[in-house]
């Protein structure tokens, strides 16, 4: 009698999970899957960047070679924002670093 109550418990829980298992599949099913808008590149549009900040992410390599890249990414994002540093951008960039609050070891 007891061989025959855990043969049933078993085969309930497994008949459990077979059904929970799809209704859980069902559900996945249902959901369409999520695009990323025309705008966003990353989790909450990070990641995106212009090809003149991509430009002034490599003058940035370039130039301030043992800056971080955070550093070197806040100075991108900054000269391609502001058309009007552009000559300290090309040329003075440890210049660019201090008026965002940011030093070559940052």
């Amino acid at each position: 009698m007891q061989i025959r109550t855990a043969t049933i418990i078993a085969t309930l829980a497994a008949v459990m999970f077979v059904v929970a298992f799809q209704a859980f599949a069902v559900d996945m099913k249902q959901q369409p899957p999520q695009k990323p808008g025309a705008d966003q590149c990353g989790a909450g549009g990070r990641g995106c960047v212009s090809e003149r900040e991509k430009a002034y992410m490599d003058l940035g390599y370039r130039l301030l070679p043992k800056s971080s890249s955070s550093a070197i990414a806040n100075f991108a994002r900054a000269c391609a924002e502001r058309p009007q540093w552009v000559d300290d951008c090309k040329h003075r960039p440890v210049i660019i670093l201090k008026r965002l609050g940011l030093t070559l070891d940052d």
